[in-house]
């Protein structure tokens, strides 16, 4: 009898609304895109997923998950279909203590929070939205045992003329040359520690949040010019090795895709208006992801799927500088929509 094939990491993308508004999302968030996708809906094709593909690591995100109105209903419906993977949900923080029986969903379910904070000013509300949603936590301050790996793997991407630098302590050793490189790439000491120091918050029940600082973003693949929409031209092989992205494969609709712009991105070339030719256009729109109706390519798309795609050029082909985030509730960018 053949073995299921794993997926080591995996995303269902569950609506395109968010709450808050963070300047360069890379799921295009910060502007009135809207959509939903209602677990009932699309629940007979992940219980055929799961006769077909084991999933070892889940994370059910948006927009913001807990603005979707069956998002106790994606938990348990997830759950109940693959037993084993550890699933979080990724969230703002905002709408922990708005979404009825959430608490008893992620307990019941063992699922846990990734809070991600989008800007640091707004540390200590969201801590008291955690506090109130827990029951009697503890908190924790980690930094990962395995720090200096990642440090290493992102360093390697930027690495010039063998000067190695195993550890982020070791950063401000390098010549200045290298420190610039990796500095113009958004790679430096005080923000790589900073974004993997996380937070621990776990109550008598066992229902647990970490909390990381994510408040710097890189550019996304799309750039608003004269109130319209336009995408990147890049190189594929440069786009797709500077991708930090290109292990995140979505189920989205009921179907898998390579990253989330394969997948997000036409809906919300659908929605509004993009000064793009006919070619990028087809293009954009030929990506196929796996569905249920070519089930019997997924050994060959599973093999694949960590390679670059034409897609890729819509992407920047270089990380750029990472910047602070300028906006975090309301005011969603206004554009010309279609």
């Amino acid at each position: 009898m053949k073995l299921k094939p794993s997926l080591s990491y995996s995303e269902f993308y569950i609506t395109n609304v968010c709450n808050l508004n963070c300047e360069e999302c890379n799921r295009f968030n910060n502007y009135h895109f809207k959509g939903h996708q209602k677990w009932s809906d699309y629940e007979e094709d992940y219980k055929e997923w799961g006769k077909h593909i084991n999933l070892d690591y889940v994370t059910i995100l948006g927009g913001e998950p807990l603005l979707n109105p069956t998002i106790n209903e994606w938990i348990k419906g997830i759950r109940s279909i693959w037993k084993e993977p550890t699933i979080e949900i990724t969230t703002n923080g905002y709408r922990l203590n708005y979404v009825k029986n959430l608490y008893e969903t992620v307990r019941d379910n063992n699922v846990f929070f990734h809070v991600s904070i989008h800007n640091q000013k707004d540390f200590e509300k969201i801590e008291e939205f955690i506090f109130d949603f827990l029951k009697d936590a503890e908190k924790k301050t980690i930094i990962p045992d395995d720090i200096d790996e990642r440090w290493k793997s992102q360093y390697r991407r930027f690495e010039k003329d063998g000067l190695g630098c195993d550890s982020y302590k070791d950063f401000e050793n390098l010549p200045e040359e290298q420190k610039k490189v990796c500095i113009e790439n958004g790679l430096n000491d005080k923000d790589f520690l900073k974004f993997n120091t996380y937070y621990e918050y776990k109550d008598n029940n066992g229902v647990l949040i970490l909390v990381y600082i994510e408040d710097m973003f890189y550019h996304s693949a799309v750039q608003k010019i004269d109130n319209k929409f336009v995408l990147h031209n890049s190189d594929v092989d440069t786009a797709h090795k500077r991708c930090y992205g290109k292990f995140n494969h979505h189920f989205i609709k009921g179907k898998l895709y390579k990253c989330a712009i394969s997948g997000v991105l036409p809906m919300f070339v659908e929605q509004f208006n993009f000064d793009m030719s006919k070619e990028d256009y087809d293009l954009l729109h030929s990506y196929k992801p796996l569905s249920l109706d070519n089930i019997d390519e997924i050994d060959k798309f599973l093999e694949e799927i960590k390679n670059p795609i034409p897609q890729c050029k819509f992407c920047p082909d270089g990380l750029g500088e990472s910047f602070k985030l300028k906006a975090v509730s309301g005011n969603k960018i206004k554009v010309e929509q279609v």
